[in-house]
């Protein structure tokens, strides 16, 4: 019976030494002595703007960006398009440097989507040069004076 006492006893001290050892917390690199700031994000090169629609009629714009207007009876093969599902909104085009022609119309109580109807207020704006490394803004107002279309000067100076 001591043997078995003195066994247990001997078992029981080997177990409690054979515990896992502690892990060590890896610690954190200092901070360099000057933070390294951002690299600013270049605006992209082409033409923003913002479209808008004033009257008593509702539904979407449909905004389009050509490089060169369509022929007679030609559809249009814009660069960009920009639509909304209400009366303004804000669009922003990528685009190389050239001449751009710009239409935008109200689509009333239909999806926006072209080409307009007789019915819906159109401008096209006058062509915009657009250089090498520029950005334009461009405004385009529209309402109900401009049923069947009109040609305006949409560029913010």
């Amino acid at each position: 019976m001591k043997r078995l006492v003195l066994f247990s006893s001997i078992l029981l001290i080997l177990l409690t030494a054979c515990q896992a050892a502690p892990t060590s917390t890896p610690t954190p690199a200092p901070p360099t002595d000057t933070p390294i700031p951002p690299t600013a994000t270049p605006l992209p090169f082409g033409i923003i703007g913002s479209v808008q629609y004033t009257g008593n009629s509702q539904g979407g714009l449909f905004v389009q960006v050509m490089d060169q207007p369509p022929a007679e009876g030609e559809n249009p093969n814009p660069a960009q398009v920009s639509v909304f599902d209400t009366t303004s909104g804000e669009f922003m085009w990528e685009l190389p440097p050239g001449t751009y022609y710009i239409v935008a119309f109200l689509t009333i109580d239909r999806e926006p989507q072209g080409p307009p109807l007789p019915n819906e207020p159109v401008v096209s704006c006058d062509p915009i040069q657009l250089g090498a490394d520029q950005t334009l803004t461009v405004q385009i107002d529209l309402n109900d004076s401009d049923m069947g279309g009109q040609t305006k000067s949409c560029v913010v100076p």
